[in-house]
This record gives C-alpha cells, structure tokens and sequence, in this order.
C-alpha cells in the first residue's frame, strides 16, 4: 500500500511538473505571438512541443487513472484480510475457550477419579476388616 502511495505520489508530482512545463510553454507561444518575431518554423516546433506536453499530461493522468483503480482494488482487498483475520481471532478466541473448558473438565474427571479410587481403598479395607 505505501508502495502504491508513493508511485502515485511521483505520478501526481510529475503530472504537476508537466502542468508547469506546459503553462510556460503556452506563455512563451504567446510572448512569441504577440511579439511577431517568431518564425513560422519555431511556431510549429513549439506548438509541437506543447502536443508533446499535452500528450505526456494526458498519459500522467490516465496513469493516475489507473493507479487510483489499483489503490481501490487493493483498499478493498485490505478490507477483505481485516474481516479475515476478525474472523480468525474470533474462532481463535473461542477455540481457547472450549480448550480451558475441557482443561476444567478433565481436572474435575481427574478429581473424580481420585475420589473414586479413595471410595474403593476404603471399601476394600472396610470389606477386609469385615472378613
């Protein structure tokens, strides 16, 4: 996620740096209109420039396009792990539950079972002394 962060801080500090070229540029082609010193040639290599600007804006912006979409696409993929992982640490919490209570339930079979071998020494000495 922080990868995608800053790609698309790169692509939105490069679609700026493009917006600034062209605003120069557009200037200059103006400053050269209304000067009429410029030649045809260098009106049409500018104007070719600023095509070529124009283009590389619409590129950083479809960029930026798509790399939202990446960020949404992986947003709701994010989303998706946290219920996920919810979900374990609910069935995590619940399977320490039930094992404390069978830990309680073998404990009390293991007293029982104490008590019962007691039961049975002690019937066992009762049944001699009464032999």
């Amino acid at each position: 996620m922080l990868n995608l962060n800053r790609r698309l801080e790169t692509y939105l500090s490069w679609v700026k740096v493009l917006e600034e070229e062209n605003a120069l540029l557009v200037k200059e082609i103006h400053v050269t209109r209304c000067n009429n010193h410029g030649a045809l040639t260098r009106r049409k290599c500018m104007e070719e420039e600023l095509r070529q600007a124009r283009l590389e804006v619409d590129a950083a912006v479809r960029d930026r396009f798509l790399t939202q979409l990446e960020v949404g696409k992986l947003t709701e993929e994010l989303e998706a792990l946290d219920m996920q992982r919810q979900r374990e640490a609910q069935a995590k919490v619940k399977a320490k539950t039930m094992l404390e209570q069978s830990r309680r339930e073998l404990e009390e079979e293991h007293r029982v079972q104490i008590w019962l071998r007691e039961q049975v020494n002690q019937l066992y000495h009762e049944m001699r002394l009464l032999v």
